[in-house]
């Protein structure tokens, strides 16, 4: 990695191990494991006077296993990393606020599970993620994304499904979400199971976004509108008060 560093790796019948040792006796440097599971290396600078980060690993806060706890989502855009699924929230919100987040989300209303497609829950679709681990393929004849849904439904520990290359489910907890980029090639759609109320609340949380987009768009178009008008009318008061004063003159 660095001449600064001699780094030595041993893998034998008897031993496995990870080793370095400081090249320069003037280089000052920590290891520092991090609350989140990150563990990075240090280095001093006196021209800065600053500790400056030499490697990390995982290199993403999001690649530590399950950095945001049970249904969180990780974001590597987001100043704040993590934030919760929808239909949840932060299970501990005073650790949240101190940015540990390993306590994860708890759901906002309990399933209504009967074991059967019947049931009142749904499904909120969250775009463009990195799917979490632990899901299970499933191998009867859910041919369809809606096959997959009535699956999911008919299981009462299943909390999500996505359908790509075949049905896929998750049951409990889930773990290491990942939002990833518009058009990332690892990117999918999770569908999120959620009950009847907070699905209402998000299809709201829709209308009302669509219905504000639809009145800003309204009020640019009064706005353009009176200011062409208010150009027309200043434009015709300088033609007449042009040929006012050409009249004078003859």
């Amino acid at each position: 990695m660095s001449a600064k560093y001699t780094f030595v790796f041993v893998n034998r019948s008897e031993e496995v191990s990870y080793s370095f040792r400081v090249n320069d006796p003037s280089t000052v440097s920590r290891l520092v494991m991090s609350p989140h599971g990150q563990l990075t290396m240090l280095d001093w600078s006196d021209e800065s006077g600053q500790w400056l980060l030499h490697w990390a690993t995982p290199t993403s806060l999001c690649d530590v296993y399950s950095a945001c706890g049970p249904f969180g989502l990780c974001d590597v855009a987001s100043s704040q990393y993590c934030r919760c699924l929808p239909g949840f929230e932060p299970a501990s919100p005073g650790d949240w606020a101190a940015r540990l987040w390993s306590a994860g989300c708890s759901r906002r209303t309990t399933l209504q599970c009967s074991g059967n497609a019947s049931s009142t829950d749904g499904f909120i679709p969250v775009h463009n993620v990195q799917l979490p681990s632990g899901y299970s393929p499933v191998a009867d004849t859910a041919g369809s994304s809606g096959d997959c849904a009535s699956a999911c439904l008919r299981n009462c520990s299943c909390t999500a499904y996505a359908y790509r290359d075949g049905c896929l489910v998750w049951g409990g907890d889930l773990r290491n979400a990942q939002q990833l980029a518009e058009g990332d090639a690892g990117a999918s759609t999770l569908f999120l199971r959620v009950a009847a109320a907070d699905l209402a609340t998000a299809s709201h949380g829709v209308a009302t976004n669509g219905r504000v987009g639809v009145a800003i768009l309204c009020a640019s178009c009064v706005i353009a509108l009176a200011i062409l008008c208010l150009l027309f009318v200043l434009a015709w008061l300088a033609l007449a008060n042009k040929a006012t004063a050409s009249c004078r003159d003859l």
